[in-house]
């Protein structure tokens, strides 16, 4: 279910976390907030990506998302993704789901019973390399879009 309100206060926590006004727990805290009354799948799964980014220290992130940098792409598809009316289509996780191809295994797992064979399975059952996107040829059609929008408020 796709709640466009849900998904711009996302973007907007989104933004301030990477341009450093606000910290890593009131993100979090914020996205607590929104998975109080939001239906939309991918606030859950930001919601754990966000914990998990944020660790332990309670910080400012925007050396994480600085300019040009793979977190910095990785935000600004996030931030698109959350512009379209597209279904979150992986399926919930409780481990960070935009963070899964960091994941290396080690003995903690074993003992939680976290199987790396489960994370390659998740990262397998679609295009990976664009999540939030299920596809890459969602990702083309959103930045498209996008351009589009932009183009045409330049003209007005």
């Amino acid at each position: 279910m796709v709640e466009q309100e849900s998904r711009k206060r996302a973007r907007a926590l989104l933004k301030k976390l990477a341009l450093g006004k606000a910290t890593n727990y009131e993100c979090e805290n914020e996205f607590m907030d929104l998975l109080s009354y939001s239906k939309d799948p991918v606030i859950f799964a930001f919601f754990r990506t966000i914990r998990e980014l944020s660790g332990d220290a309670e910080e400012r992130l925007s050396n994480m998302f600085s300019r040009g940098g793979q977190m910095r792409k990785r935000l600004c598809r996030w931030i698109l993704f959350l512009e379209t009316d597209l279904e979150y289509e992986w399926p919930k996780q409780r481990l960070a789901p935009g963070l899964r191809d960091f994941y290396r295994p080690n003995w903690f797992d074993e003992f939680l019973g976290i199987e790396a064979h489960t994370n390659a399975a998740f990262c397998g059952l679609g295009e990976y390399d664009v999540w939030p996107f299920f596809r890459e040829a969602d990702l083309y059609t959103a930045k498209a879009a996008c351009a589009q929008r932009k183009n045409s408020h330049e003209r007005h």
